[in-house]
């Protein structure tokens, strides 16, 4: 991995709903409160203004209201209030080694080791029966393939690590990140990654 270049939970949480915007599951939801609060998504999404610190407020707003961000509900329950980001480009071999949020869909999908490796094989060996939220996931994946393979361009995957420990955790982007090992395309992407010694308290690690 290569270290970029420090980054803020202005740049997380941007990256989040841009990722989330066009996600089935989570776009309503997005959709649906910038349209109460009245703003707009392409100035407040589509093309941001890091810069402007309303336009973070409301960002850091509709990610509380869509997925309970600094809240310490839904995915953020636990969250650690000093974690450090960092801007990583990684290569697909590194990003194979990350883990899949401690999830029950997504260990359906992954399997013990919850690794993106072997989510990316078991899927594309065929699984038996799961869920319905696990067969939800699977279904988007093949989708993301071939986008990946047409060329899309997609939003940073968002990972956190405790600094006591060497793996990886998948927060957002288990769809994206296992499409891209499955096609091998491209061969590096950008990664958020955040550190904290009391990333253990986050439910999902």
């Amino acid at each position: 991995m290569v270290d970029l270049e420090p980054a803020c939970e202005n740049d997380v949480v941007l990256a989040f709903l841009r990722a989330e915007i066009d996600a089935p599951r989570y776009a309503g939801g997005i959709l649906a409160h910038l349209k109460n609060v009245a703003l707009s998504r392409q100035n407040l999404i589509d093309v941001a203004n890091l810069k402007n610190e309303f336009d973070n407020h409301a960002r850091a707003i509709c990610l509380a209201a869509t997925r309970g961000y600094g809240l310490n509900d839904r995915l953020f329950r636990g969250y650690p209030n000093d974690v450090t980001w960092r801007r990583f480009d990684v290569r697909l071999n590194e990003l194979s080694h990350f883990l899949y949020a401690n999830y029950h869909a997504l260990t359906e999908v992954a399997g013990e080791s919850r690794l993106v490796s072997d989510a990316a094989s078991r899927i594309l060996g065929g699984l038996g029966d799961l869920s319905a939220e696990a067969r939800q996931f699977i279904e988007g994946v093949p989708i993301v393939v071939e986008r990946v393979k047409a060329g899309w361009q997609f939003p940073e995957l968002v990972a956190v690590r405790d600094t006591h420990s060497q793996e990886i955790v998948l927060m957002e982007g288990h769809t994206r990140a296992t499409a891209y090992v499955i096609s091998q395309s491209p061969s590096s992407v950008r990664v958020l990654i955040g550190s904290s010694p009391s990333m253990y308290e986050w439910w999902l690690i």
